[in-house]
């Protein structure tokens, strides 16, 4: 319950907020019509929003369970594709990844020196205890004696995978991992922190019970295929960061297009998927956006006859060419995804 106080003397306001509480209906026709109101909003909200990213958006089509949840859908799908172009050319990476070649020394057997350089000198000279008798008479000559040594400083050409883009391609998937087990972990917090309300008794229907069943339902599902595609790209990057020995590199931003990204099938590939991530402005892993429309669950009844509005608009001929969300009293910051609050619509060359 909301109260708001203001003094005839004074423009300031005053508002006072209650704790929870539910309300109760007899069983009956009431109670009936309003699981008939929510099933309507429900089921057409998306005309309600500027964006078909709310947990009340729904397919209007389908009885399919699977396309009832479409808050997540972008994110889901984008999870997807990520797991599906590392999957795909896993084999590549782990075979033909960019590197550059690097001539590295180390101290060997002398049979696997190739070229001599004066750094081999310099550590025969310094280690003459690795010198040993030899018969061979291309050794090194002393007095009337052959040597060559035991081991020697030896110079092997070795590929460097660590470069740029593969810093990004394994830093990337650590950039999910966390921006998805963030998404989970906030996801299940809030709904933690919902009220226990008992559905029905024989006799009384808790109204609030109806909605906030749903929405528990609802992110039983979402926090199971996110959980499903965390454990899949986990997966994946065991896979690349064996492939791949490179420093890492902190994410939450697009990554540089470099020629490689841009003309290597493979490298585009994952260059297109990281794009789409950092482009879907669901990946901050915040419970805000679902904040938003359970705070909105009180104005179930209002948003029902803005429905049934827009619904008889549409039947008189009316087409809807604009809708958004206006601040009217610039009372607070715009944050989640607040229902539409300004509607256009025209009928020949009437507006209204």
């Amino acid at each position: 319950m909301e109260l708001t106080l203001r003094r005839d003397d004074s423009e300031e306001t005053l508002r006072l907020y209650s704790d929870y509480f539910s309300v109760c209906l007899a069983r009956g026709v009431e109670s009936e019509n309003l699981y008939g109101i929510y099933e309507k909003v429900r089921k057409y909200s998306a005309l309600l929003y500027s964006e078909n990213v709310t947990l009340l958006s729904r397919s209007a089509d389908s009885d399919d369970e699977s396309e009832l949840i479409k808050i997540f859908d972008r994110y889901l799908l984008t999870l997807k594709k990520i797991i599906s172009v590392y999957s795909y050319n896993a084999v590549f990476f782990s075979s033909n990844s960019r590197a550059r070649l690097e001539m590295n020394g180390s101290i060997d057997n002398f049979e696997k020196l190739t070229e001599v350089k004066p750094e081999t000198l310099f550590f025969i000279a310094n280690h003459p205890d690795e010198l040993e008798p030899t018969h061979e008479k291309n050794g090194i000559q002393i007095g009337s004696f052959f040597y060559l040594p035991r081991k020697t400083f030896v110079f092997k050409n070795k590929l460097n995978f660590d470069v740029y883009e593969n810093r990004i391609v394994v830093s990337f998937l650590e950039d999910v991992i966390l921006k998805t087990k963030g998404a989970a972990d906030n996801l299940g917090q809030f709904f933690e922190g919902l009220p226990l309300l008992s559905l029905s008794d024989e006799f009384y229907i808790n109204t609030s019970s109806i909605v906030l069943e749903e929405y528990k339902g609802l992110y039983n599902e979402i926090s199971q295929k996110l959980l499903e595609a965390l454990k899949e790209i986990k997966k994946i990057h065991f896979q690349y960061s064996r492939f791949l020995p490179v420093t890492r590199l902190k994410g939450g931003f697009t990554p540089k297009p470099t020629p490689v990204f841009l003309n290597i099938p493979q490298y585009r590939q994952l260059y297109a998927a990281m794009r789409e991530w950092y482009g879907n402005r669901l990946n901050s892993g915040s419970a805000q956006f679902v904040m938003s429309t359970v705070s909105e669950s009180s104005k179930l009844y209002e948003h029902y006859l803005l429905i049934k509005i827009i619904e008889e608009l549409t039947r008189l001929g009316w087409s809807m060419t604009e809708k958004k969300f206006e601040n009217w009293l610039q009372l607070q910051k715009n944050t989640g995804n607040p229902p539409c609050n300004y509607f256009e619509f025209v009928r020949g060359e009437k507006t209204l």
